[in-house]
């Protein structure tokens, strides 16, 4: 579901602090726990892990190294997932598991 970027900003300006000075969040939204932050230069995912949500880890993929995106949407109100992929000339994107049909690409 989306989120308000300016509750996002805020929070990733402060505590922790990954978000740059110039940066800022375009588009947020979350989901059980993971986020995914839309800014004005990359796309940040926050990846919680572990039982107690404590160990997060941020994968980063700047603006500049994507090369495509695509994007599938729920198919009915039954089906309510949706998908999008974004495809980097980044060799390897930390944190995007290595079961992934290329090595490029990011869901």
């Amino acid at each position: 579901r989306q989120i308000d970027a300016a509750d996002a900003d805020a929070t990733f300006h402060s505590n922790p602090v990954i978000l740059q000075g110039s940066e800022h969040v375009e588009f947020a939204f979350k989901g059980l726990r993971d986020m995914v932050l839309f800014t004005t230069k990359r796309l940040l995912v926050i990846d919680v892990q572990g039982w107690s949500g404590r160990k997060k880890a941020f994968i980063s993929v700047p603006w500049g190294t994507v090369q495509a995106f695509g994007v599938r949407s729920a198919g009915s109100f039954m089906d309510k997932d949706s998908e999008m992929m974004v495809w980097t000339d980044m060799m390897f994107i930390p944190g995007s598991g290595e079961d992934s049909e290329c090595p490029q690409a990011f869901r």
